[in-house]
C-alpha cells in the first residue's frame, strides 16, 4: 500500500492506494477519517475504488445511489449539469 499526504488550499489531502485488495485501505482511512472528525476539523471522503468501492459498507450507509462513476460517465458524456449532478447525490 502506499499513501501520500499534502496540504492545498482546501487543505490537508491524504490518499491511499495499492495494485493489490485487502491490504487495509479503507480500514486505515476509515480512522483517520473518525479520528479528524472527533476533533472538530471537516472530513470528506471520496472512494474512488471503482471495481470494489467499500468506504459506504464501511460506514453503513445505503449503497443504492449513482455514485463517482455514474458521475464521471456522465461527464465523459457532456451530460453533468447541476440537473445531474443533483440527481447523482
Amino acid at each position: 500500500m502506499s499513501s501520500a499526504q499534502t496540504n492545498s488550499s482546501f487543505g490537508n489531502v491524504v490518499v491511499a492506494w495499492s495494485a493489490h485488495g485487502s491490504v487495509g485501505r479503507t480500514s486505515l482511512l476509515a480512522s483517520v477519517a473518525c479520528e479528524l472528525a472527533k476533533q472538530g476539523k471537516s472530513v470528506l471522503i471520496i472512494d474512488a475504488d471503482t471495481h470494489a468501492p467499500s468506504m459506504v459498507q464501511t460506514f453503513g450507509y445505503d449503497q443504492n445511489f449513482a455514485g463517482l462513476s455514474a458521475a464521471m460517465r456522465a461527464l465523459d458524456q457532456g451530460r453533468l449539469a447541476d440537473e445531474t449532478f443533483g440527481r447523482l447525490l
